[in-house]
């Protein structure tokens, strides 16, 4: 802001002191947004710099260790030959039921090799090998491979005693052990495989937190219904469980059968175990070499969200309806035993027997309080003792009211009449008796309005002693419907066995 010539000539002294002082806060005013504008802008830069100078140094970072990682891969075995050469076995065991066993030497000396031949020797032999037993103590995916090929063609009942053993894990199943579920509960491993693993997959059932909150997900009733409510519910579909459409069942079969197929097919093209995971962490990388500002994920991250929870496993088990009569109500009788075994462990409520009322003394009168409110006499007991408390007026004030009209009439006769004296009594009676009731109508009301406050807060008092003791009711009667529904719950589950 500038200040004109003539402006300045006519402001005048004080004028110009004004002129000034608004010319001195418009550049302060604009130098500070300047100023912030700048400072802004500044940091914006600084964070831009330091956000690109971290993702370029984790870009560095990844290319020196995407370098280890493929001398890693490097010296690991080249199994592509063999890779080829169990693919060319299983395509030809998925089409014709027959194949002939690998040479397993030299580059073809690998678990997946001796594995694919023990598949071919339990199909033509009907037991296991001794390129079994060498697969087995070359890797530990040696055993779920061998059950998922023959899970999927068909001969799945050969491994029904192994797959206890594979079914043991930390609670939740990767890709390979929820291939091998959807085996067992669609009847690819013999009719009595869920009965094999029970040993092995119930436990996972014990982890369970929240069983009001896993049923209400998986089993409801009705969305909220809660524990006791969803678990009778669970309890009566075991007994109207029936059996699948067939066009259903068939279908549902197909799709585990298919699943099945797939994943012995993702080990079999050897992207396992220590490979699996360096070239899992090598896809990571080349991505943030790619798009050092792109957060990319982590192998593990990646691997783990592959998992599922057993439990969840079983809650989507539960209600399929593809599935066997047989396999939903066992797994329906594994939910219903732990979720007994829960309610169980946790001790019944005591539930008070004490009288539901309170007792309390108010203006030196004991009240009793109810669901249905105080006692009526004891109130107006307390009432009655509020009045005598309070401090009134010692006469009425239509007394003084009376003096001040007899002073007045006194005064009206003394003037007909003439009279001085008489004249002064009346003054005086007509003063005194107006005084008085002034002063004797403000002690009423002042006793008036102290009653009214005491009488108020004393029927507030009563009122929440009653709503204490309506909220106990209330909760009392809550107790006693869970304890009644927990009761009901146990004595419904109790023929269910252990």
């Amino acid at each position: 802001m500038s200040i004109s010539g003539w402006e300045w000539f006519w402001a005048g002294e004080h004028g110009r002191d004004r002129l000034l002082r608004e010319t001195l806060d418009a550049e302060i005013s604009h130098s500070a947004m300047r100023t912030s504008a700048l400072t802004s802008r500044l940091n914006h830069l600084q964070g831009s710099v330091e956000k690109r100078l971290e993702a370029l140094t984790l870009a560095f970072d990844a290319y020196v260790e995407l370098g280890d990682l493929r001398q890693q891969l490097n010296e690991l075995p080249n199994t592509r030959q063999a890779r080829l050469e169990v693919a060319r076995v299983m395509e030809e065991l998925m089409a014709t039921g027959r194949a002939e066993p690998i040479e397993a030497t030299g580059e073809l000396d690998l678990w997946l090799t001796h594995a694919i031949n023990a598949v071919v020797h339990r199909i033509t032999a009907g037991e296991p090998s001794a390129d079994e037993r060498v697969a087995r103590e070359q890797s530990s995916d040696a055993p779920i491979f061998i059950a998922l090929v023959l899970g999927g063609l068909g001969q799945g009942e050969a491994v029904q005693d192994d797959l206890a053993e594979l079914m043991i894990t930390d609670g939740s199943a990767n890709p390979s052990r929820q291939a091998l579920w959807e085996g067992i509960i669609t009847g690819k491993f013999g009719l009595h495989a869920l009965e094999t693993v029970e040993t092995a997959v119930r436990p996972h059932l014990a982890a369970v937190q929240d069983w009001a909150e896993w049923l209400d997900r998986w089993a409801p009733s009705t969305r909220g219904a809660g524990l006791y409510d969803n678990a009778l519910h669970l309890a009566q579909t075991l007994d109207e469980l029936t059996e699948p459409d067939p066009v259903v069942a068939e279908a549902r079969g197909a799709r585990a059968r298919e699943q099945i197929r797939e994943q012995s097919a993702v080990m079999a093209s050897g992207v396992t175990g220590q490979e699996r995971h360096l070239r899992a962490r090598a896809e990571v990388l080349r991505a943030r070499i790619e798009n050092p500002d792109a957060a990319a994920e982590d192998a593990g991250e990646a691997e783990r969200d592959a998992h599922v929870e057993f439990d969840a496993l079983i809650g989507m088990a539960i209600g399929d309806e593809g599935l066997s009569r047989e396999v939903r109500a066992r797994l329906i009788r594994w939910v219903l035993i732990s979720v007994r075994e829960a309610i169980r462990a946790v001790a019944p409520a005591e539930i008070p027997t004490d009288a539901l009322e309170l007792r309390k003394n108010y203006h030196g009168v004991t009240i009793r309080v109810d669901e249905e409110g105080p006692d009526p006499a004891a109130r107006e007991a307390a009432i009655a003792q509020v009045r005598r408390s309070e401090r009134r007026a010692p006469i009425r004030p239509w007394v003084a009211g009376a003096v001040a009209g007899v002073g007045l009439f006194t005064l009206i006769m003394a003037i007909v009449l003439t009279t001085g004296a008489l004249a002064w009594i009346g003054v005086l009676l007509a003063v005194t008796g107006g005084a008085g009731y002034v002063w004797l109508k403000r002690i009423d009301d002042e006793y008036d309005d102290s009653v009214e406050v005491l009488l108020r807060s004393l029927d507030r008092k009563l009122e929440d002693d009653q709503a204490a003791v309506v909220k106990r009711a209330a909760e009392r009667r809550e107790q006693r419907l869970l304890e009644q529904g927990r009761q009901a719950v146990l004595e419904t589950l109790a023929p269910l066995g252990e």
